[in-house]
């Protein structure tokens, strides 16, 4: 009988586990279209919010590029209908089983927002360089403002330009020129139409220049402006990062402002009437009022009453 030997590989099981804190950075699993969250979204955690020393809610800051922007988007609801909506968000709110199973964290943080700032930084050079050709190159405009009329132009618009293909520079002299000149070279129905359409072809350049320059300045600021999101987050991380810390020293501060009640800081003792001490063998009751603890009631009244019975009184 041949003995069959079976060697197994060990199994080693790697576990990766990161415990949540404010200031870190979670990638959303898939898209949560009712929250306008794309899948793969970087977001910071904020805030986090405890019941019953339990991790209870999770708050995430909405990705700069949508801050406190109003923004038009479709979700579907519970019921499976495709509902459309304008929102502005600031903040995500998520139970904390929720946002485990939609969020994983994201290791690479930095370098997803360094991209994403980067991105920003070259469309605002971008459109700058742009902006600066067509002001300081002639026919980098003429280019522009061809491609704009070629795009907007009518059928009865280039009728009228192709009416005077040959003399339109010259009606343009004539209708931007001294006087004289128009009136020497011999008025008429003809040149008086002409003139005028030159000015108004004058005119629609210079709209469109001034268009597209404004436009473009537009453009330039709302492309600087889109990197001011991300370092208002750089601010926000640092805040969320000490939050917890933060708190904990709000905690402790408030435990130690409690001790001057017992060593009666700022407590004022009236006498309302005087009369006969309690018998010795007689327990005293204190009623507390419902804004005191009555444990702390009775250590106060011990330590104000010692003196009399001789000792702490019989409670």
């Amino acid at each position: 009988m041949t003995g069959i030997v079976r060697i197994e590989q060990p199994v080693e099981r790697i576990e990766r586990f990161h415990s949540l804190q404010g200031g870190q950075y979670w990638r959303a699993n898939e898209a949560i279209a009712e929250e306008n969250i794309a899948a793969s979204e970087v977001l910071l955690i904020e805030s986090l919010r405890w019941v019953d020393n339990k991790l209870h809610t999770v708050i995430l800051r909405t990705h700069p590029s949508k801050h406190g922007q109003h923004i038009r988007f479709e979700y579907t609801d519970e019921s499976g209908r495709t509902c459309g909506t304008t929102r502005s968000f600031t903040q995500h709110r998520f139970l904390f089983d929720d946002f485990v199973n939609k969020f994983t964290f994201a290791a690479d943080s930095k370098e997803v927002r360094e991209s994403e700032v980067q991105a920003c930084q070259q469309l605002a050079q971008k459109l700058t360089v742009e902006l600066s050709e067509a002001m300081t190159n002639p026919e980098r405009m003429k280019e522009i403002i061809a491609e704009r009329l070629e795009k907007e132009q009518t059928e009865k618009s280039e009728n009228k330009l192709n009416t005077l293909p040959a003399t339109i520079d010259q009606y343009t002299n004539l209708a931007t020129g001294p006087l004289e000149n128009a009136l020497t070279s011999g008025v008429n129905e003809e040149s008086i139409k002409g003139m005028m359409e030159a000015a108004r072809h004058g005119h629609k350049l210079a709209v469109i220049q001034s268009e597209w320059l404004q436009g473009k300045n537009n453009e330039i600021t709302r492309a600087v402006q889109a990197v001011v999101p991300y370092y208002q987050e750089m601010a926000a991380a640092q805040l969320a990062a000490f939050e917890e810390s933060r708190e904990n020293v709000e905690s402790l501060m408030k435990g130690i402002a409690s001790l001057d009640l017992f060593i009666g800081k700022d407590v004022v003792v009236n006498t309302i009437i005087k009369g006969n001490s309690a018998p010795s063998d007689i327990p005293l009751t204190f009623v507390c009022s419902g804004q005191l603890k009555l444990a702390t009631a009775l250590e106060f009244f011990q330590y104000r009453f010692s003196d009399s019975f001789g000792g702490n009184p019989p409670l």
